[in-house]
């Protein structure tokens, strides 16, 4: 576990995202925004607001924190719902946008998991991810 916790703030200052950490949990990471796995998928993407489109409030919590040394979304509990579920976060962390809106330049993006193995994790988000 240290010498995973020692790996990841490693990928955090050298920027390496996304990175899939097991047995990791959210409660290490201060001042980060945080999407439970099982986030509705309504919250996630981009919204529809008067006739216009509108970046999700955990997306504009990220543009708030642009200017930090360090700033992470984590995607916390990843292999709490299903594989096919999982894929709801392929956009991001393929793109790093939601839609039409990108993710601040300085983000780094954790994907938090328990038991990490092909039986438990999408294989597209298992791809993009560097794994420890």
């Amino acid at each position: 576990m240290k010498d995973a916790a020692k790996m990841l703030k490693d990928c955090i200052t050298n920027r390496l995202s996304p990175v899939m950490a097991e047995g990791i949990t959210a409660s290490r990471f201060k001042d980060a925004v945080i999407l439970p796995a099982n986030i509705n998928t309504d919250e996630l993407g981009e919204q529809f607001i008067n006739g216009k489109w509108a970046a999700p409030k955990w997306l504009l919590n990220l543009q708030k924190n642009a200017r930090k040394e360090v700033n992470l979304l984590v995607i916390d509990d990843l292999t709490k719902i299903s594989k096919q579920e999982q894929g709801k976060f392929s956009e991001i962390l393929k793109t790093k946008k939601v839609g039409k809106f990108e993710l601040p330049k300085n983000c780094t993006i954790i994907v938090l998991a328990k038991n990490v193995n092909k039986d438990t994790v999408n294989e597209s988000v298992y791809l993009l991810c560097s794994h420890i």
